[in-house]
């Protein structure tokens, strides 16, 4: 039998289009790596399958403590999320870096603070434990801490994990100047000068005043002197006694006559 002419151009049309339609379409598959490795993750997970031409969007998500800087191999730039289309087998990787974080210690009062490294959770400052270790000044006393970091413990111990910002607190030291009198008079304190607002390194004038019928021998206890006005300065607590005793005065009798 023989077939018309144009029968059979429809029937070789149709199988052209029947061919068409049943092709396989064609996938590309997407790799992706994280650098460093324990920095963060991308979606879609890597190796994972698209149909071509289809836009995907990739996206990269730090892990705590680090930040997404950009995209290498075949995608470039800090564009996150990113759309992209399939037209091919992708290679690409997600770069992070550690953050970066600020410890700024002040110093109130006056002394100063020692900051050592202790240890890092890697090669990057975030996660990092700083020892502060206060050292007062003569004359000073660490009282605590202040600002993002509170107590009086030293050293301290502190996880870098924000910006911090810790101040160190020093007081100056307070001593007592004990005057105590033995027999009768006075003793006046003048403050003649300090180096500070504190009496830590205070000089104090003392001036020892007799009672009528005494007068002043000397100091003793932790000044021993018979300098009088004295200065003493103000480095530890001080004990001082003015010493007084009675004028002694002779009665000359004479006798005239029998």
């Amino acid at each position: 039998m023989r077939i018309p002419r144009s029968l059979s151009l429809v029937l070789i049309l149709f199988l052209l289009l029947s061919s068409c339609d049943s092709a396989d379409p064609v996938f590309y598959t997407v790799n992706a790596t994280v650098t460093p490795a324990e920095a963060g993750s991308i979606t879609p997970t890597s190796g994972s399958s698209f149909e071509e031409n289809t836009t995907v969007e990739i996206a990269a998500t730090p892990n705590t403590g680090w930040l997404f800087v950009g995209w290498e191999g075949d995608l470039t730039g800090t564009q996150n999320p990113i759309q992209t289309d399939i037209t091919s087998d992708l290679e690409i990787s997600a770069v992070f870096e550690r953050q970066q974080f600020a410890l700024d210690v002040t110093v109130e009062g006056e002394g100063t603070v020692d900051e050592v490294l202790i240890s890092t959770k890697g090669d990057y400052p975030y996660g990092a434990t700083v020892q502060l270790t206060a050292t007062p000044n003569t004359g000073w006393m660490f009282v605590g801490w202040e600002g993002d970091l509170t107590g009086a413990e030293n050293p301290i111990q502190v996880e870098v994990t924000s910006d911090l910002a810790v101040t160190a607190i020093f007081e100056r030291l307070q001593f007592a100047l004990d005057v105590a009198v033995e027999g009768e008079g006075t003793v006046d304190e003048v403050l003649i000068s300090t180096k500070g607002d504190y009496p830590y390194g205070a000089t104090v004038q003392l001036t020892a005043t007799p009672n009528t019928g005494w007068m002043f021998v000397g100091w003793e206890g932790d000044l021993t002197s018979t300098e009088n006005p004295v200065q003493v300065e103000i480095t530890s607590n001080v004990t001082v006694t003015a010493v007084f005793e009675r004028q002694q005065f002779s009665l000359d009798v004479t006798v005239e006559g029998e």
